[in-house]
């Protein structure tokens, strides 16, 4: 079962969001609750993922994986502890 809105596609498991032509962003959820927020742009590299916060960012995880095929940069305005 599937519901459509403009070009959002929204199932059991996922939403899929179109905003142009073959570029997505995709929010799916699994067995156990594994999710996966997923951008794709397929002309290039430009599907970034930016979350804002008017508030706390916390992540909490067993293992936290940065993966990169560039740098990962690590900004604060305060001394890191």
């Amino acid at each position: 079962t599937s519901v459509t809105v403009g070009t959002t596609v929204i199932t059991d498991d996922s939403i899929v969001m179109t905003p142009s032509t073959n570029d997505t962003f995709t929010i799916a959820s699994a067995t156990d609750g594994a999710t996966s927020l997923t951008t794709v742009d397929t002309a290039g590299a430009a599907a970034h993922l930016t979350v804002v916060a008017d508030g706390n960012v916390d992540i909490d995880g067993v293992d936290i994986t940065l993966d990169a095929s560039a740098l990962i940069n690590i900004e604060s305005k305060l001394p890191l502890k």
